[in-house]
């Protein structure tokens, strides 16, 4: 059975959930197109409403339904975005601008390429092994996923990164959103789901597996079923 966020699942009484989330990546402090590798930086917001589903709680019939969400994160890989810089007390204090592309460099000088390669792909798998685990489904490669939704990342990224360890884990269709967005931050998952919704990619009792990285570094999985 689906089970809602830990808030709504203990709280019967709060019967809905808005989540939101908005970026900027402004100069002067970045540079959106050549500030990273690979990567295109686009400006927006989401929002998206979790509710219980029918029957429970008054709640209303869904556009999707959540079945499970995983998260893993890679700490060793902080220096990916601080390079041999400090510790900071705040954004930008160390430097007028971010510049990932130079962090990124000191820390492959310093670690090699297979720190972070293998410690992605590890991580990728985890999250996507745990979040079918997690909804009662396999995590051999048959399980029963119409699409894959990849970050949005550049395509150079997704490539190298993503997309071998997705195809081979999961054997679903490869959906490579963003073309039109670039990389939203933290609203990369929901306007992920956004698309599935609008675009009607699901039908009743279909799988889509929605995936979503971040700084620092995590990654993020969410299964979704279309009603």
């Amino acid at each position: 059975m689906p089970r809602p966020p830990p808030r709504l699942f203990v709280e019967p009484g709060l019967g809905h959930a808005l989540i939101t989330t908005a970026d900027a990546f402004l100069e002067p402090g970045f540079d959106r197109w050549s500030g990273d590798y690979g990567i295109g930086y686009g400006d927006g917001a989401t929002a998206l409403v979790l509710h219980h589903l029918p029957g429970s709680e008054g709640g209303r019939p869904a556009d999707l339904i959540l079945h499970s969400v995983a998260t893993v994160a890679a700490p060793r890989l902080e220096r990916m975005h601080r390079g041999d810089d400090p510790f900071g007390p705040a954004a930008r204090s160390l430097g007028p601008k971010v510049d990932i592309r130079r962090t990124k460099k000191a820390f492959l000088q310093a670690e090699g390429m297979e720190a972070f390669t293998g410690t992605s792909a590890a991580s990728l798998r985890s999250a996507v092994e745990s979040c079918l685990v997690g909804a009662g489904l396999s995590a051999t490669g048959d399980a029963p996923l119409r699409y894959v939704v990849a970050p949005r990342l550049g395509r150079k990224t997704i490539d190298l990164a993503y997309a071998p360890v997705l195809t081979k884990l999961t054997g679903a269709q490869l959906l490579r959103p963003g073309d039109d967005t670039g990389h939203l931050g933290a609203g990369d998952a929901a306007a992920s789901l956004a698309e599935l919704r609008t675009g009607r990619l699901l039908g009743p009792g279909e799988y889509a597996l929605v995936v979503s990285a971040g700084a620092g570094f995590t990654w993020s999985c969410l299964l979704v079923s279309g009603t």
